[in-house]
């Protein structure tokens, strides 16, 4: 706390133009509902693309 209040804190980096946190210009929820079950959408649509190519994956090799 003491590098905070005499200045003697430094950054690897300019904090200046440090932003934080994900950028995603497409989502624009206008819901409560769509905040919440969009993302929820986007892990279930990963989760079956990965299934889907582990399935191929075990076709090949017939697993």
């Amino acid at each position: 706390m003491g590098d905070w209040i005499f200045g003697s804190l430094h950054h690897s980096e300019d904090i200046d133009n440090l932003k934080l946190g994900v950028e995603d210009n497409d989502f624009d929820p206008r819901s409560i509902t769509e905040l919440y079950l969009k993302p929820l959408k986007e892990i279930s649509d990963i989760t079956s693309e990965s299934l889907s190519s582990l399935k191929s994956l075990n076709k090949i090799f017939k697993i």
